[in-house]
């Protein structure tokens, strides 16, 4: 992790944040309702549309947009809605792109297309992979969209506040080139190891890691300055972890680090006469296992043969099995791969098999004080990095977090299950 002081220094120069340019598209008005309800409110598939577009030339050409009937109707771009946001419609041959504005991060827009282009082919192939499987397939498909959505969404928020506090510390021309100079050294550091060559690391991380070189520089960079904002303002005003905490999770914890044995016994019932007791005796004297004898003689039902028990503290002599007392005093004295003599009843004969008994080490304070402190630590982080962002975001220009993840799901199920055209140009 690099510190906040290491990037701020050098000379002057004036610092902007790179980002990837968008063409200039030709930009229409559609109502919000064009795709909106498939999962903020029908939490229904609509049949898959049609999109037609021969498009007439000239400066002010529209594309329309026809769905067959049943599906989302898409409102005309002349007539404003009380929820319009607007949408991007590209032209390319005889496809469209439609790309939605979902919401805001900050002042900057929040478009469907690039959101999801992370998702791409994890949506599109769990779509095809349950695409004609049991009924209702649409409905696990979108609750496992919006899960992944959100998942993104809200780590999207988090690095886009953090990083923008980053920039707005920077208040001297020193600290910008320093981080100019710091992104520089990515790059370099990223093309010496292809020789030096420009060209060869474009090629190289475009088929490796499907990213152009700018694309790469940019994550790297912006993961490392994410990192030193939340050293700065998080991580380094928590106290440290001291002996006493470690104690104290240690005993809180204690079953984690000195887990219980257990204990897995067979379980046979057979009648309790003279004559099946003395066959199943001789079974047994000719060395077929209790599970080969259950199969002539338990009256069990076969999802009752085996039982496993977590052993208390003193072992398999500790632990009560049954209610009743010749039966667990009986199980209580095996060891390990031993079996009881018969347990009468009125009527019936209980044999029992101790098949395994595990008992795993216990580790001693020693042994886990590290993984105890790092466990500490990373839970603190954690805990103060959760407010720290809510008041980022307090006083930040953000959408509604439910409202833009919504209209994804919608965006996404669209393109991905009820089947409209989407090309990007």
């Amino acid at each position: 992790m690099i510190s906040c002081g290491a990037l701020l220094s050098g000379g002057c120069a004036e610092l902007k944040r790179t980002s990837n340019t968008r063409p200039e598209p030709i930009r229409e008005r559609v109502g919000l309702t064009a795709f909106e309800g498939t999962y903020s409110a029908a939490r229904s598939v609509p049949p898959a549309p049609q999109v037609m577009a021969p498009v007439p030339e000239g400066p002010n050409r529209r594309v329309d947009v026809v769905a067959q009937p049943g599906g989302p109707e898409l409102a005309d771009p002349d007539t404003p809605t009380e929820n319009e946001t607007d949408y991007i419609v590209v032209t390319s041959l005889n496809r469209v792109v439609i790309d939605l504005m979902v919401g805001q991060i900050n002042g900057e827009p929040v478009y469907a297309e690039e959101f999801l282009e992370p998702l791409d082919a994890l949506l599109r192939s769990s779509a095809d992979r349950m695409r004609g499987g049991r009924e209702g397939w649409e409905q696990q498909w979108i609750a496992q969209a919006a899960e992944r959505i959100n998942v993104q969404m809200r780590s999207k928020i988090r690095d886009e506040l953090v990083l923008a506090e980053f920039y707005a510390n920077i208040t001297s021309p020193e600290e910008e080139l320093g981080v100019l100079n710091y992104i520089q050294r990515i790059r370099d550091e990223l093309e010496s190891q292809n020789l030096g060559s420009s060209e060869l690391s474009k090629a190289r991380f475009l088929e490796t890691r499907g990213l152009t070189l700018d694309e790469l520089v940019e994550q790297l960079s912006t993961q490392q300055l994410i990192s030193a904002q939340l050293q700065r303002d998080v991580y380094a005003k928590l106290p440290p972890v001291t002996y006493e905490d470690i104690e104290r999770f240690y005993r809180d914890n204690e079953a984690e680090f000195n887990p219980p044995g257990v204990a897995l016994l067979s379980i046979m019932l057979t009648s309790s006469d003279e004559g099946t007791i003395q066959e199943v005796r001789d079974a047994f004297a000719q060395g077929k296992t209790f599970f080969e004898v259950s199969q002539e003689h338990n009256k069990l039902p076969e999802t009752s043969w085996t039982r496993e028990v977590a052993l208390e503290e003193g072992g398999l002599g500790a632990t009560t099995f049954y209610g009743n007392e010749a039966l667990n005093s009986a199980v209580q004295s095996l060891s390990s791969g031993e079996m009881t003599e018969p347990v009468m009843t009125e009527t019936s004969a209980w044999w029992i098999e101790a098949t395994e008994v595990r008992t795993d080490e216990g580790r001693s304070l020693y042994e886990v004080q590290l993984l105890i402190e790092a466990a500490i630590r990373n839970q603190r982080e954690r805990e103060a990095e959760l407010v720290y962002l809510n008041t980022l975001l307090q006083r930040a220009n953000v959408s509604s977090i439910e409202t833009m993840v919504g209209r994804l799901v919608d965006y996404a199920t669209n393109k991905y299950v009820a089947g409209f055209v989407f090309e990007r140009q």
